[in-house]
């Protein structure tokens, strides 16, 4: 195992989207099949809380069906989440008598995976189209540091699905760098066992800070 320097990374998932229901889901009372109380949507987002974290985002009670989502900052017992698809759920909500300080007075234990969609993840310019990339991007640049002259952002291909490199070209450290995929869920770090150089293709540039003070030979 590798001990290096993380420097040039994190978080993310959005996007512009198709979604294709399955011939089975239930029967819909405006858009959300019945019996759901609690929707889950299929990328986490940038959130703060104490830290940096990225948030389940859902919808539950006048929310649902709506085009609004929320933070979700807690866990739902029983549930698995996987990025890439809208979970309509049946939960159940209890009351926690004595929650922590930074913590939720309820607690969601999940009862039934009512409809399980596959979102299709399809984009012409991924800084543009890819709203999870977007609030990566927004947030370096609104928090720049000594280190950010050395960030940048390259799209890539594995086994022709495409991927994002948190890159780090900073000469007097050892780093690693992030892999993820097109919904921005973490794939592994670039060398290790998870993403090995040579699966990485067709790597380019997409994204790289005003301050940017290295050459690239891509």
């Amino acid at each position: 195992m590798r001990f290096t320097k993380l420097l040039c990374s994190l978080v993310g998932v959005f996007t512009f989207f198709a979604c294709s229901n399955s011939d089975d889901t239930p029967e819909t009372i405006a858009g959300v099949p019945e019996g759901t109380n609690l929707r889950v949507n299929f990328f986490r987002q940038l959130c703060f809380g104490e830290g940096r974290f990225q948030c389940l985002q859902v919808q539950e009670g006048d929310q649902l069906g709506t085009n609004d989502w929320s933070n979700f900052f807690g866990a739902i017992n029983g549930f698995e989440y996987e990025g890439g698809f809208i979970y309509n759920l049946e939960v159940r909500t209890r009351t926690i008598e004595l929650p922590p300080a930074d913590g939720s007075s309820f607690a969601y234990d999940l009862v039934l995976i009512i409809s399980r969609e596959a979102i299709a993840c399809t984009f012409e310019n991924p800084v543009q189209d890819l709203e999870w990339l977007q609030t990566e991007i927004s947030f370096r640049e609104a928090n720049p540091n000594e280190e950010l002259q050395y960030c940048y952002i390259t799209q890539a291909s594995i086994d022709g699905n495409p991927v994002f490199v948190y890159r780090d070209c900073n000469p007097f450290i050892d780093k690693i760098d992030p892999v993820f995929n097109c919904f921005g869920v973490f794939l592994g770090f670039v060398g290790d066992e998870g993403v090995e150089f040579s699966a990485l293709a067709d790597e380019k540039l997409v994204w790289s800070p005003n301050t940017f003070s290295c050459i690239l030979n891509l």
